[in-house]
């Protein structure tokens, strides 16, 4: 064999060798990228007798269960949530696949076209309003879930009565000294239960705990206010509502829900004033925001809080339309987070619920038992 022959025969060795190796690049890299068991099917469709079409079809696949804690991961004793139906719609609202979900709440849809952004869509017992697929999310069950789904996958969803967890461990608060106040007539005082463990225009639930005790973000969110001046910048409120929180954090949820975080000793997120136009700080469910403390005044507005006064002020609302702008609170509704008793029984009611907005790992609509 001459010398030209010889390297022909080699070229041609390489190539296939390298086409090999390729192949098992490609192959290695495709089994990462798609679940084992879940597999892309490719169809082919007649358009005319001369042309055809290619399609790559998925499946999505999941399991729908009862989050007790909000934490979208299926734990200890969360039951599944059988019989509710999952629906895929693409961005006309038509739906393009359907499945119910079986006793172990699967479901799984099968040959749906990728590379197009659909929609997941669930019709399951009207008591769980929101939903969650990890702790940094939530969502109401009307307004569905976005799904790019550009390959084949897997979402398991949590389903929630409601969408707020504690804002501490369990076990660390000894007891809660005040409800909201749901009643809003002047000088009239009732909690969500009727009684009257509140005070007169009382707007959110104070928590009795150590100084120093971790306090969590409720739910997950972007974090829209957070001061650590006291005493030194105490924070006053706007022009028509002079309350002194001390150290304080507001959260905004989405869904149009803020919660706020007030008296703390100190924060732990990242300071940011209603006037900030830097990225704001987003949190999970779960995430330390500060430590209970007795920053602040009490009701009167002029005596400061003691050592012996350490607590949590928790408190949910629907804000006003200027509060991103500069912290004016003209247009808050507050929202008392158990079942408001006096909700609609009166033309002076207040924006708030009906039902609870607890999980049920709060045991929602009853009191907190440690």
């Amino acid at each position: 064999m001459d010398r030209r022959s010889f390297l022909n025969y080699a070229a041609i060795g390489t190539a296939v060798v390298g086409a090999g190796l390729a192949g098992y690049e490609f192959d290695r890299w495709q089994s990462a990228a798609v679940p084992p068991s879940i597999s892309t099917v490719m169809q082919t469709r007649t358009l005319s007798e001369t042309v055809t079409e290619t399609l790559r079809l998925a499946s999505l696949k999941g399991r729908l269960f009862f989050d007790y804690n909000g934490n979208g991961v299926q734990d200890g004793e969360e039951p599944a949530v059988a019989g509710a139906k999952v629906q895929l719609m693409d961005g006309t609202s038509k739906m393009i696949a359907e499945a119910t979900a079986d006793s172990a709440g699967d479901y799984r849809l099968e040959d749906i076209r990728i590379g197009v952004a659909y929609r997941l869509h669930l019709e399951a017992d009207r008591k769980f309003r929101y939903m969650c697929r990890s702790t940094e999310e939530f969502a109401a069950i009307p307004d569905g879930y976005g799904v790019p789904l550009d390959r084949p996958q897997s979402v398991d969803i949590g389903l929630m009565e409601g969408f707020l967890t504690l804002p501490f461990h369990r076990g660390k608060v000894s007891r809660i000294e005040g409800y909201v106040d749901v009643d809003p007539r002047p000088n009239h005082i009732r909690n969500w239960e009727g009684g009257n463990q509140t005070y007169d225009g009382h707007r959110g639930i104070d928590f009795i705990a150590d100084k120093g005790t971790e306090i969590l973000a409720a739910a997950p969110g972007t974090i829209v206010y957070a001061w650590n001046g006291w005493p030194n910048k105490p924070v006053w409120g706007d022009q028509d509502d002079t309350w002194k929180n001390g150290n304080q954090v507001e959260i905004d949820h989405g869904n149009n829900f803020w919660s706020s975080y007030n008296h703390l000793d100190s924060i732990a997120v990242n300071e940011t004033l209603w006037s900030s136009h830097e990225q704001r700080q987003h949190v999970k469910r779960g995430e330390v925001i500060g430590y209970c403390g007795y920053t602040g005044f009490l009701p009167d507005l002029a005596t400061p809080m003691k050592p012996n006064q350490v607590h949590l002020h928790f408190q949910v609302s629907i804000p006003g339309p200027n509060l991103y702008k500069n912290g004016d609170r003209r247009g808050e509704h507050d929202v008392d987070p158990f079942r408001d008793l006096y909700y609609g029984q009166h033309d002076d009611s207040p924006i708030s619920n009906p039902v609870s907005l607890w999980t049920k790992d709060n045991d929602p609509q009853y009191a907190l038992t440690p």
